[in-house]
C-alpha cells in the first residue's frame, strides 16, 4: 500500500493534477469536463438539513459533495472545497448511519454512501484538520467499515454464494476505495482490504463464468462499475497489474455490450437494464427527500438511481487500461462519463472503428446473440435474442426475466420489436416471478405463450444458443429452450437468420406433450402504428416491419394493449401439439419494394425468394437429434419437481 496518510491517493496523487487538468481542453475529454463543473455548481446550494431517520439518502448529499470535491482538485476554486467540506462534516456529525431507521444492515444505500465518503475524504483531507481528520476516521470505522464486516459472514446470501449477483460488488467495490483511503491512519486494515480484494476477484471469476444470468448495459455498469472502481483503487494503491489475469476475463469484458448498442442506444435490452438512448436527460423529483420539493436534474450520461457509473466510463477505462482502440472508439459514441472516465481515460489512445469485426456474434457467457448488419451504421439493422437462464429454484436471480428466446429489432434508428427493459413495478405488490408483472413476466416479451401461460420458476428456465452459419451471406443462430414451461413442453427451438445482411427470419419448432394453444408476442414501441389485417406490420418514425408467417400452421392476429408495450399477437387457430412456424420480417424504409418475397417451409429447410432480383436462398433447419435434454443442466435432470 502508499503511504495513505498523503492525499489525494485513491485514484491520483497531487503530481498527477497537471495532466488531469489538460484533459479539460481535450477533445475527447471537454465535454466530460464541462458537466464535472455544470453538476458541481449546480450542488452549490444550501446545505441539506440530514436527519436520523432520512439515512437512505445519505448517498445523496455525498454524491453532491464528492462533484464538488473533484471539481476543487481541477479548479481550487474554494466554493466547491467549502461546499464539500461542510456536507461532509455534518453527515460526521450523525450520531449513527442507517439505511432507513428500521434496517441497520450494511446495505445498498449504505455502499454508495461509502464510496462517495471516500472520494470526498481524499480530495479534501488536506484542508482538513487532524481532529477532522480523525473523527472521520473513527466514525466511519466503527459505522460503516465494522458494519461490512459483520455482514460478511455465511448469514449474507449476497457475499456468501447463496444469491451471487451485482449486490456483491455494489457491496466490495465502494469497500474497498474506502479502506483504501482510511489505511495507516493510525488503523491498520489490512485484514478488511484483502477480504474485499477476495471478494472483487471472486466477483469478476462467477460473472464470467456464471453460465448466461448476467446483467447487461446499464446493469453492468451498475455491478460490474462498482467492481471496477474498486479495483482501480487497489491498481493505485499497490496492486498495479490487478486487472492484467491470466484468463484474461477482464479484457474482452466490453465486447458483448458493445454489440448491444447502436451510436448510445441500448437495443438489445434483455435482463435488468434500462432501454433507450443512455444519455438522454433524466428528471427526478425527490419530494420525500427534500423539504422545498426541489427537482434535481441529472446531466446527460447521468444515472438516474444515483449508483455513480455509466458505459462511457468503463469503457474510456478498459480502453486505456487494455490500450484497446475500438472499444475507445465505443467510448466516443456515448456523450458524458464520471469523475473516472476523465481520470482513467487515454487521450493519447486512438480511436479505431470496428471495421474487421464480424458483424453478428453470439456471446453464450452473456446469454445474448446480436445479427447486424453494421457495427458502426447509426442505420444498422439489429435483430437481437435472448437464451441463457431465467429466475428458477436452480438459479435464483432476480435480475434475470422469463425472457428466453425473446427477440429485439432495430433498424434505421428506429425500434421496431421491443421489450421493456427495466421496470420494477412495486405499486401493484406483484412478486417479481408473478406471470402477471408489468416487464418481468414472459408475457411482456417476444416469445411464445402455451395456453396462456408463460416459463415458470419452478421449471428453472434455461436455453442455449449454437452458432450454425452455413455461408457469407446467411448468418443463423438457433436458440434452444431446455427447460422453461413446465411438463407441458417438450421442445422450443427458435431459428434466427439474417439474409445477405439485409432481412430477417426466424423460424420456431415447437413440441408440446399435448396438443394445446400457442401464443406469439411481437411488441413494439407505444406510439407505433400497428396493422393486423391483411399484411401485418408495425411501423414507427418512417420505418415499417412487415411479418409474414409461413408454413401450414393457421393462425389468427389480434392488436392488443394490455401489455406495457402493445402488440400484435398471433395464436394457433387449433390446439396442436407440434408446429413449426417461419416468420419472414422484412425492413421497409422510404417505399423500397418488399412485395416480391415469398418463402416456403418444409422439414430440413426454409427457402426465400425475392422474385424481383431473382435471388433464392435456402435455410437450413438443424433441428435436435431427439428430444432429450443437453448436458448443460446435468445434474438437475427434472423439470417442475426440483
Amino acid at each position: 500500500m502508499s503511504n495513505s496518510k498523503q492525499h489525494p491517493h485513491l485514484y491520483f496523487t497531487k503530481t498527477d493534477l497537471p495532466k488531469l487538468k489538460s484533459k479539460a481542453k481535450h477533445s475527447t475529454f471537454e465535454k466530460d469536463y464541462d458537466a464535472i463543473i455544470a453538476r458541481a455548481n449546480d450542488n452549490l446550494i444550501p446545505t441539506l438539513d440530514i436527519k436520523v431517520d432520512e439515512h437512505a439518502i445519505l448517498n445523496q448529499p455525498l454524491c453532491r459533495a464528492e462533484t464538488c470535491a473533484f471539481a476543487w482538485q481541477l479548479t481550487k476554486d474554494k466554493r466547491y472545497l467549502n461546499k464539500a467540506k461542510d456536507t461532509l462534516l455534518q453527515v460526521l456529525k450523525l450520531p449513527e448511519y442507517k439505511n432507513n431507521k428500521n434496517d441497520n444492515t450494511f446495505s445498498l444505500g449504505i455502499s454508495a454512501f461509502a464510496s462517495h465518503c471516500a472520494r470526498t475524504f481524499d480530495w479534501i483531507a488536506e484542508e482538513l484538520s487532524d481532529e477532522e481528520i480523525s473523527l472521520f476516521i473513527t466514525k466511519l470505522k466503527d459505522e460503516i467499515v465494522d458494519l461490512f464486516m459483520d455482514e460478511c459472514q455465511a448469514k449474507n446470501k449476497y457475499l456468501y454464494g447463496n444469491r451471487t449477483m451485482n449486490h456483491l460488488s455494489v457491496y466490495c467495490g465502494p469497500m474497498a476505495e474506502l479502506l483504501v483511503v482510511m489505511d495507516k491512519h493510525d488503523i491498520d486494515l489490512s485484514n478488511e482490504i484483502e477480504i474485499v480484494r477476495a471478494h472483487l476477484l471472486r466477483y469478476i471469476e462467477w460473472y464470467d463464468d456464471a453460465g448466461v444470468c448476467l446483467e447487461t448495459n446499464g446493469y453492468w455498469a451498475y455491478g460490474m462499475g462498482n467492481a471496477i472502481k474498486g479495483l482501480l483503487a487497489f491498481k493505485m494503491n499497490g496492486w498495479p497489474n490487478i486487472f492484467h489475469q491470466k484468463a484474461k476475463k477482464l479484457d474482452r469484458m466490453c465486447y458483448p455490450h458493445f454489440y448491444f448498442h447502436i451510436e448510445d442506444k441500448t437495443v438489445a435490452n434483455f435482463n435488468d437494464c434500462p432501454y433507450g438512448v443512455s444519455g438522454q436527460i433524466l428528471t427526478r423529483h425527490f419530494s420525500r427527500t427534500h423539504k422545498d420539493e426541489r427537482e434535481y436534474s441529472i446531466p446527460e450520461g447521468c444515472d438516474a438511481r444515483f449508483v455513480h457509473s455509466n458505459i462511457k466510463t468503463l469503457a474510456l477505462i478498459f480502453a486505456a487500461e487494455f490500450q484497446d482502440k475500438k472499444i475507445q472508439w465505443w467510448a466516443s459514441q456515448f456523450k458524458y462519463s464520471d469523475s473516472a472516465g476523465f481520470i482513467f481515460g487515454d487521450p493519447n489512445l486512438e480511436s479505431e472503428p470496428p471495421v474487421d469485426l464480424p458483424t453478428s456474434a453470439v456471446f453464450h457467457s452473456a446469454g445474448i446473440m446480436t445479427l447486424r448488419d453494421s457495427l458502426i451504421d447509426p442505420n444498422a439493422k439489429l435483430l437481437g435474442m435472448k437464451a441463457g437462464r431465467a429466475r428458477g429454484k436452480v438459479f435464483d436471480d432476480p435480475h434475470c426475466q422469463f425472457d428466453l428466446n425473446s427477440v429485439v429489432l432495430d433498424a434505421f434508428g428506429t425500434t421496431l420489436l421491443a421489450d421493456p427493459g427495466y421496470l420494477h413495478d412495486w405499486s401493484t405488490g406483484l412478486r417479481l416471478d408473478d406471470p402477471d408483472h408489468i416487464s418481468y413476466s414472459t408475457k411482456a416479451h417476444n416469445t411464445i405463450l402455451i395456453d396462456g401461460q408463460g416459463q415458470l420458476t419452478a421449471d428453472s428456465p434455461i436455453a442455449h444458443f449454437q452458432q450454425l452459419s452455413p455461408s457469407e451471406d446467411i448468418d443463423y443462430v438457433v436458440s434452444r429452450l431446455e427447460r422453461g414451461y413446465g411438463n407441458q413442453l417438450i421442445k422450443f427451438d427458435r431459428h434466427a437468420y439474417m439474409v445477405d445482411k439485409d432481412f430477417y427470419v426466424i423460424i420456431d419448432e415447437i413440441e408440446l406433450q399435448s396438443q394445446n394453444r400457442i401464443t406469439w408476442n411481437f411488441h413494439g414501441l407505444k406510439d407505433a402504428i400497428y396493422k393486423h389485417e391483411g399484411q401485418f406490420s408495425i411501423s414507427h418514425n418512417g420505418t415499417r416491419l412487415v411479418l409474414l408467417p409461413f408454413g401450414e400452421c393457421s393462425l389468427s392476429c389480434q392488436y392488443l394493449t394490455d401489455h406495457f408495450l402493445p402488440r400484435l399477437q398471433f395464436d394457433t387457430t387449433e390446439n396442436k401439439k407440434t408446429v413449426t412456424v417461419g416468420w419472414l420480417l422484412l425492413i421497409e424504409k422510404d417505399g423500397n419494394d418488399i412485395s416480391s418475397f415469398k418463402a416456403n417451409l418444409n422439414s430440413s429447410k426454409a427457402t426465400i425468394e425475392d422474385i424481383k432480383t431473382n435471388k433464392k436462398w435456402d435455410l437450413p433447419i438443424v433441428s435436435r437429434k431427439a428430444s432429450i435434454e443437453s448436458d448443460i443442466m446435468i445434474p438437475f435432470p427434472d423439470r417442475a419437481s426440483i
